[in-house]
C-alpha cells in the first residue's frame, strides 16, 4: 500500500470519544434551553429547582449537578432578552477568556483528583523531547538551561502530564492562531510519547490517545493525537463554542457533550497510567542498585519545537581622553 493511501486510511480511523452527557442530562438541558427563551429568571429558577431535586435525593454532587452549575454560570453571564451587551467584549485579553473557561472546567472536574496546572507552566514532556533531540544530535550546550515549552493549561495525575490546552484572545491573527495549533499538537504528541515510554499494559496500548483543547476567544476545538504505525497523527474531534446570547444557548449542548467526553477520556487515561506510574517509580529506584546493560536508544528523533531565541547581552565601554568621550557597545 502506498504511503498516501496508508495516511488517508489512518486519518479516516478517527479515535472514538467516550460518552459525554447522559440521556437524563440531555433532557434536562433541553428543558433549560426552552425556559431560557423566556428570559434568564425563568431559566435560573428552573435550574434551582432541579438542583433541589438532586439534593433531596441524598446526593451532594454528581455530573447532573455539575451540568446544572455550569449552565447556571453561563446563563448568569449572558445578557437578558432586553439587553444587547455580550458577556465580555471581543477585545478581551487571553487571560479573560481563559478564566471564563477555567471556571467551567473547575466545576466539571471537581469530583476528580486531576492536577490542573495553569499560568504558563513549563511542560516536562517537551523538556524531555528537547533533551532527547540534543543528545541524539550531540548538540548539548552546557551553558544553556533546558526548559520545556510554557503551556496555558496542563492536566496531570500523580505528576504525569496527560494533555495540553492553549488559549489566544479573539482578535489574534490567523497566522498566530495556526502557530498555537502547531505548538499544541506537538506538545500533546510529546506528552503521548512520554506516556508510551512508561510500562503500560500491552493490551491497553491501543487506547493510548491524548486529547487537547485549542481556544480562540470564546470558541475552540478538541484535537486528538494517536500513534499509528510509528507515525503520530492529529485528529479534529469537534468544535467548542460558548453561547453569546440566550438565543443561541441551545447550541451549547454539543459543546457540553464534548467537554464531558473530554473529562471522561482523562479519567480513563488516568486509570491506565496509575499502575504504570508505580511500576516506573519502582524500576527507577531499583535500577540504581543493579548492573544493567546500556539502554538502546531509538535512532528516531523526538518532537521538534521552534528554537528559543537567545538574547544577546552587551556591555557599554566608556573611553575618555582629554578632549572627547567615546561610548562603545561591546557584544559579550
Amino acid at each position: 500500500m502506498k504511503f498516501k493511501e496508508r495516511y488517508l486510511q489512518a486519518k479516516a480511523n478517527v479515535p472514538k470519544l467516550p460518552t459525554g452527557i447522559t440521556t437524563e442530562m440531555a433532557n434536562i438541558f433541553d428543558l433549560i434551553a426552552a425556559k431560557a427563551k423566556n428570559g434568564k429568571l425563568e431559566a435560573r429558577k428552573f435550574i434551582c429547582n432541579k438542583k433541589l431535586e438532586v439534593f433531596n435525593s441524598g446526593i451532594n454532587d454528581n455530573e447532573v449537578m455539575q451540568m446544572l452549575d455550569i449552565v447556571d454560570a453561563i446563563i448568569a453571564s449572558l445578557p437578558d432578552l432586553n439587553e444587547q451587551s455580550p458577556p465580555y467584549p471581543g477585545n478581551s485579553s487571553e487571560l479573560t477568556h481563559y478564566r471564563y473557561v477555567a471556571t467551567l472546567l473547575d466545576i466539571m472536574f471537581r469530583d476528580t483528583k486531576f492536577e490542573k496546572k495553569d499560568g504558563e507552566t513549563s511542560s516536562k514532556a517537551t523538556k524531555i523531547a528537547r533533551q532527547y533531540n540534543m543528545d541524539l544530535c550531540e548538540d548539548n550546550d552546557s551553558k544553556q538551561v533546558m526548559i520545556g515549552r510554557r503551556i496555558d493549561l496542563l492536566f496531570s495525575t500523580l505528576g504525569v502530564e496527560l494533555s495540553s490546552s492553549e488559549w489566544k484572545k479573539a482578535s489574534v491573527s490567523d497566522n498566530l492562531g495556526k502557530q498555537q495549533q502547531n505548538k499544541n499538537a506537538r506538545t500533546n504528541k510529546a506528552i503521548l510519547r512520554t506516556l508510551e515510554r512508561m510500562p503500560i499494559d500491552e493490551d491497553l496500548r491501543d487506547e493510548m490517545v491524548v486529547y487537547g483543547m485549542d481556544w480562540i476567544g470564546n470558541m475552540g476545538y478538541v484535537i486528538a493525537v494517536k500513534q499509528v504505525d510509528s507515525a503520530y497523527l492529529v485528529y479534529f474531534m469537534g468544535d467548542l463554542i460558548l453561547p453569546q446570547t440566550l438565543g443561541n444557548f441551545c447550541d451549547f449542548k454539543d459543546t457540553l457533550n464534548l467537554l464531558f467526553s473530554f473529562k471522561h477520556h482523562h479519567q480513563k487515561l488516568a486509570v491506565i497510567v496509575e499502575p504504570a506510574y508505580h511500576r516506573h517509580k519502582a524500576q527507577s529506584t531499583l535500577r540504581k542498585y543493579r548492573t544493567t546493560l546500556m539502554e538502546k536508544r531509538s535512532p528516531s528523533p523526538d518532537t521538534f519545537f521552534t528554537p528559543v531565541k537567545k538574547q544577546r547581552k552587551t556591555k557599554t565601554v566608556v573611553i575618555t581622553d582629554d578632549d572627547d568621550t567615546y561610548i562603545e557597545n561591546e557584544q559579550l
